[in-house]
């Protein structure tokens, strides 16, 4: 379950374990401009207005993003 222009959890799992092998550039294209969409949204909104299971899913994405920022 996602909140209302979000991506939800199965999409986001979906799209992972997808290799890029396998997907168009259509499909890449999409995916990269939904992922920077979802990325923006979830900085926009505060978790206390988000769903729970937004709220988990925004809070472990964020720690993905400082753990890759902080290996560069």
């Amino acid at each position: 379950m996602s909140d209302a222009g979000r991506k939800d959890f199965s999409t986001k799992i979906k799209e992972t374990i997808t290799p890029d092998s396998s997907k168009s550039s259509k499909d890449k294209v999409k995916e990269n401009v939904t992922d920077h969409a979802d990325k923006a949204a979830r900085g926009v909104q505060s978790d206390h207005d988000k769903s729970t299971s937004q709220s988990l899913m925004d809070k472990m994405g964020r720690m993905t993003d400082n753990h890759s920022h902080t290996k560069h």
